[in-house]
């Protein structure tokens, strides 16, 4: 005997008919996307004198996430520049280490708004919200070390990130979409720039220097001991040190060996450079690690064209 199969029609009051589960998920659909729709931030298409934040998503086939009009993701943090930046800046560099906490971090802030300082603080937590908001991603990246002026004004901080599953930020929010870095560089023509220098095409145009130098930051040294030399130079408002042109997050360096240990005769002989007399020293070192050292000593002070006697003198007073 054959059961009646159960039908998913009825007919509703006003005898309209309808097929409920279908309908049921386009309504479900429909307000998931106009959900992703309405929330999305308002990105600036055009930079004046301010304060900017920006992302730089790439890829590793050259890809660069934009804005559906194909512009970087950019939001203003204030609408004017300020000459007390540049400590803004590095407090920043330090709330890049935490992005996770950044939504914390500006409601602390805007308990306090007293100072100017701070209300800028404020400004820039609520921009990297937007952001995050923006590209659907807490983790924006990493800082570019230089802040993109231009004669205007403009001051666009640059945040850079190798993104190795790009579908997985696309499917995030629908205000963003990839495109090879030929085609967006194509838009900001050499006359652009000649005739109007602003920050965003010199980022634009910029580019493979920026993510060049965000990939030779992340390579780590190999397993070892190194003797590494710090070089500093000050100006007004900034500390400037040396560092290697193809290596820019590490010290001037040199390999002194691999085993990367420093045994406690070694390190009572090294922390006794400054306080032993030179007999005291040969009878306290060890020949061999001596040696070494002397010799990846004046490797690296060639390298970066310092004295070996002022650079002597120097330690040893």
């Amino acid at each position: 005997m054959h059961r009646k199969r159960a039908s998913s029609w009825h007919v509703p009051t006003g005898h309209e008919v309808c097929y409920t589960d279908r309908k049921d998920s386009k309504k479900r659909s429909f307000t998931k996307y106009a959900k992703l729709l309405t929330s999305t931030p308002k990105f600036v298409k055009e930079v004046k004198r301010g304060i900017y934040l920006a992302t730089l998503f790439y890829t590793k086939d050259d890809k660069i996430l934009v804005t559906l009009d194909e512009n970087l993701p950019i939001v203003e943090v204030d609408d004017a520049s300020t000459v007390s930046f540049t400590q803004e800046f590095q407090w920043l560099l330090k709330v890049g280490c935490t992005w996770q906490d950044i939504k914390m971090l500006k409601d602390q802030v805007e308990r306090n708004l007293s100072s100017t300082s701070v209300y800028l603080r404020g400004r820039l937590l609520q921009a990297l919200d937007t952001l995050q908001a923006g590209v659907g991603c807490d983790d924006l990246g990493q800082l570019h070390y230089q802040i993109i002026k231009d004669k205007n004004g403009t001051n666009i901080i640059v945040i850079t990130k190798k993104i190795k599953n790009p579908s997985f930020i696309r499917s995030r929010t629908l205000s963003m979409k990839w495109i090879s870095l030929s085609k967006l560089q194509k838009k900001t023509t050499q006359k652009d720039v000649n005739d109007s220098p602003n920050a965003v095409n010199q980022i634009i145009t910029s580019i493979q220097d920026v993510i060049s130098y965000h990939q030779q930051t992340k390579k780590p040294l190999d397993k070892g001991l190194y003797l590494g030399f710090m070089k500093l130079r000050t100006s007004v408002d900034a500390i400037h040190i040396t560092v290697p042109r193809y290596s820019p997050n590490i010290l001037p360096h040199v390999k002194v060996r691999d085993n990367p240990h420093v045994s406690r005769e070694e390190w009572e002989w090294l922390t006794g450079l400054t306080t032993m007399s030179e007999e005291e020293l040969a009878a306290e070192s060890s020949p061999s690690f001596q040696s070494t050292l002397e010799h990846a000593l004046k490797t690296l002070l060639d390298d970066i064209g310092v004295s070996r006697n002022v650079c002597w003198l120097n330690y040893c007073s």
